[in-house]
């Protein structure tokens, strides 16, 4: 593990970053969108991205905060809680900066929602080169033993109260490259789906979320419930999805219909 470089959790992070935004770089530009919307996107994205980092810090320590750790002891980042004010953020951006196309608000969506998955996969990286977000401890062939020093040998002492030699040599499950592995299978197919490409994300992902959460024993927070912070969230993302989808399915061609009936 590289556990003990500066900055190497932050630096993962900037790389997912930049994969993004070339990513909808090329991306628009495919797209053929117009200067006035190309614009007004990136500050959208920008301002919701924004929102995205603040959102992802703050639910964090609130997670831990009520699961009883002082305030000022609470640190690190939760995507999910990110990626809800991030889109919320964007959403409300875009209805402010581009009126004009409020009815093709998923189809913009949709445009950039697979960069999400790629930058997310590069994130969680980052996270298992640096000993976070880990799983259970196992005997399988899947399990990783983290160094001396690690985020994982440091809990392993201190939290579940192994001994330091047996510490060293538990192997534990790499949470990490799993979500990362299944992130960067989802971009790819995400290429290659045309519609729906948001509610298949938030589908896909709220599901694989919410289970993988069972696999991991790291300190996530607590709001008082059976379910971790980020199961709720999951079932969120899902109920969403499928919300699109019955709208999109649905509800829109209805609304449709009747305007062109109206119109004749």
């Amino acid at each position: 593990m590289l556990y003990n470089v500066p900055y190497l959790f932050e630096g993962f992070i900037t790389i997912s970053i930049l994969a993004f935004v070339i990513y909808i770089w090329f991306n628009f530009k495919k797209e053929n969108f117009s200067k006035f919307v190309f614009d007004r996107m990136v500050i959208s994205l920008a301002i919701g991205g924004a929102l995205m980092a603040v959102c992802a810090n703050m639910g964090n320590r609130l997670f831990h905060f009520l699961s009883g750790t002082p305030w000022k002891e609470t640190q690190g980042i939760t995507f999910l809680a990110g990626l809800v004010g991030g889109l919320i953020g964007f959403v409300i951006c875009f209805l402010i900066f581009l009126k004009d196309e409020r009815k093709k608000l998923l189809y913009y969506i949709n445009s950039f929602i697979a960069g999400i998955a790629l930058a997310h996969g590069i994130g969680r990286i980052g996270c298992f080169l640096a000993g976070c977000c880990y799983g259970k401890i196992t005997e399988s062939f899947l399990g990783i033993c983290f160094p001396v020093g690690s985020p994982v040998y440091h809990d392993l002492v201190h939290n579940f109260h192994l001994a330091p030699n047996i510490a060293s040599v538990t192997k534990v499950l790499p949470t990490q490259l799993f979500e990362a592995i299944f992130c960067f299978l989802l971009f790819a197919a995400l290429l290659f789906i045309k519609k729906h490409r948001t509610n298949i994300y938030l589908i896909s992902y709220g599901i694989f979320r919410f289970f993988i959460e069972y696999l991991r024993i790291d300190n996530r927070g607590s709001i008082g419930m059976s379910l971790s912070p980020s199961q709720l969230l999951s079932i969120v993302c899902v109920v969403l999805g499928i919300l699109l989808f019955v709208w999109e399915l649905l509800i829109e061609p209805r609304m449709n219909s009747k305007q062109n009936e109206s119109t004749l």
